[in-house]
């Protein structure tokens, strides 16, 4: 019985770990459109 016990436990585990994954993706997509050349030949011009 104990067995089943400590399947409950790693199962909450597991929802914390998705919850951090979507925050380290969120700024993830920031930093891709910045290297986007559509930003940099924006600035280009401006220059």
């Amino acid at each position: 019985m104990s067995d089943e016990q400590q399947v409950t436990p790693s199962v909450p585990a597991p929802t914390d770990a998705p919850v951090e994954t979507p925050a380290p993706e969120a700024p993830a997509p920031e930093e891709a459109p910045a290297e986007t050349p559509t930003e940099p030949s924006a600035d280009a011009p401006q220059a």
